[in-house]
């Protein structure tokens, strides 16, 4: 399941779903765990995913949708078959292929922290990305944030002491705004 945030770009994905039956993973834990071809390990694997209480973990995009190689599907059809085999066994050889509609005027369209107009494959590319690369995203936890803002208020009440209050008030504004 992909639900954007309250600014509607999307972050976060459900790592998996349980019900009463059966518990349903996101396509990249089914491709990690096809891989390893070990449950036991995937389980170990899979309890080092830092999830939230709704089973979502963030996504590491690694940049935005150029960042990921693509094939037109017109470029395989026209290469099988011809001198260009051998290319096109080399270029996808050991690699994980998603196949998914990119074209202008698509109606998969998303947003991404990189864009609003990304085909909603560059969020599955994404999830996969972190998963593979194990480089998950942690949020820091609201004691955190008050500790950052306590900092940043006993700097701000000491710096606006020694000036003059114009100079003052444009520290609080630069403050604000880093």
């Amino acid at each position: 399941t992909v639900d954007p945030e309250k600014d509607g770009v999307i972050r976060r994905v459900k790592a998996f779903v349980d019900t009463d039956e059966e518990t349903y993973y996101h396509p990249a834990l089914v491709t990690k765990r096809f891989l390893l071809n070990n449950e036991d390990e995937f389980q170990r694997w899979l309890n080092k995913i830092p999830v939230d209480r709704e089973n979502r973990f963030w996504i590491h995009h690694p940049g935005p949708y150029q960042s990921f190689e693509r094939v037109s599907f017109n470029e395989i059809i026209d290469g099988v078959g011809t001198e260009r085999d051998r290319e096109l066994e080399a270029r996808f050889k050991d690699k994980i292929v998603l196949i998914g509609l990119t074209a202008t005027g698509a109606t998969d369209i998303t947003h991404t922290p990189f864009s609003t107009m990304d085909p909603g494959l560059v969020v599955q590319a994404g999830a996969m990305h972190t998963i593979f690369t194990e480089d998950f995203l942690i949020q820091s936890p609201e004691w955190a944030h008050l500790i950052i803002l306590l900092i940043l208020a006993l700097w701000i009440s000491t710096m606006v002491k020694r000036t003059t209050p114009l100079k003052g008030l444009f520290i609080s504004i630069a403050t604000m705004v880093i």
